[in-house]
């Protein structure tokens, strides 16, 4: 999602990690395939999905993440994950 591109380089930590979902228009049950995240504070703001108000959280897979330097000033002790 092109929205999503706003957060990369921030630092966020990890909110929940997400095994499983279900599709609202099916109710099908799915497992995914690897590993997910969604991050503290990281939601859709709906601008580009006309004004939608949902705030849904965007599936971050951890490959697209990197863990954050701990020593850094300015980061959390719980070592959160940052966009690559």
């Amino acid at each position: 999602m092109p929205e999503m591109e706003s957060y990369s380089g921030r630092v966020f930590r990890v909110f929940k990690t997400v095994e499983v979902i279900k599709l609202e228009s099916t109710g099908e049950v799915r497992r995914l395939k690897s590993p997910t995240v969604f991050l503290e504070g990281v939601y859709c703001n709906g601008e580009r999905h006309e004004g939608c108000d949902r705030s849904c959280f965007h599936f971050w897979r951890e490959a697209w993440l990197e863990r954050a330097d701990p020593q850094e000033p300015g980061i959390p002790q719980s070592l959160p994950l940052r966009p690559a």
